[in-house]
């Protein structure tokens, strides 16, 4: 147990005062030096055995690609009713879903390319630039924010969203049910998918039945979505050299922590801090 001196004990017999904090204080840091060296001696294995594993590219192929990337791989698109799904591909490509029947979804999501404009410029009715580019509808299904502004959580709200854009689309769902219902031919597949004639929540879903399904596993959407043409092939070489990067900047970093474990355990046995 420590002493605590009043003020007046140390004006009254200082020579006492600093024999006793000269055989206490040293016994005290080197108590603590034990139990410091104790817990570095208990993660000095650990450490080891971090920096023992090298990267090695051979190696890594074999691990699951989540183990790799810290971006995750896209998933296969989900399970979907054929006949939902088929419907919602062929409203992503009527132009019926448009005010003036001249535009369809395909128009500005062209999903031979990038799910994009592919670098064509887009333009308003009356001709003017619209303020942003077209964002791919490939593997929107997955993000947890929909447009530029990420105002939009859920791909049914964004969707009638943009059919209501008075840029592009200028309609309402409520329009375009009108002339849904006023097909034959198309009040006999939603039936067929949907049990009934078409009305806001089946002709929503649909929709979002198709986009969740434009998911690309394996693939380098990304990259086909945000370079141009001429400049994708690099982007492709720049992205499969990442993982190995990536790995290789992880061991140094483990090195670098044995290291300084290193130096810590010198520092505790010599009773010195490391020059660094």
């Amino acid at each position: 147990m420590i002493r605590s001196w009043s003020p007046t004990l140390r004006r009254r017999y200082p020579s006492e005062i600093s024999v006793a904090r000269g055989s206490v204080v040293p016994a005290i840091l080197r108590a603590r030096r034990r139990s410091l060296l104790w817990i570095v001696l208990a993660l000095l294995p650990l450490a080891g055995g971090a920096v023992g594993q090298a990267p090695d590219h051979q190696a890594s192929d074999a691990r699951p690609l989540a183990d790799q990337e810290p971006i995750t791989p896209v998933p296969p698109p989900p399970a979907a009713d054929p006949q939902k799904l088929a419907l919602g591909e062929r409203l992503f490509g009527d132009p019926r879903l448009s005010g003036d029947g001249k535009l369809a979804c395909t128009s500005c999501h062209d999903l031979k390319t990038n799910g994009a404009s592919d670098g064509r410029t887009i333009t308003a009715h009356d001709g003017s630039k619209l303020p942003f580019n077209t964002l791919t509808v490939f593997n929107a299904a997955l993000s947890f924010r929909l447009n530029w502004e990420g105002n939009f959580r859920a791909l049914g709200a964004q969707a009638e969203s943009s059919l209501e854009n008075p840029a592009n689309m200028r309609t309402s769902v409520d329009e375009v049910l009108g002339k849904l219902n006023a097909d034959p031919r198309m009040v006999q597949q939603f039936r067929a998918a949907y049990g009934r004639a078409p009305d806001r929540a089946s002709f929503l879903d649909a929709l979002v039945t198709f986009e969740r399904s434009l998911l690309t596993p394996g693939s380098l959407a990304i990259i086909q979505a945000s370079f141009r043409k001429e400049d994708r092939a690099k982007a492709v070489g720049a992205w499969s050299g990442f993982g190995g990067i990536a790995g290789t900047a992880a061991w140094i970093a483990k090195v670098l922590f044995m290291v300084f474990l290193v130096l810590f355990l010198v520092s505790l046995i010599t009773g010195r801090r490391p020059t660094t």
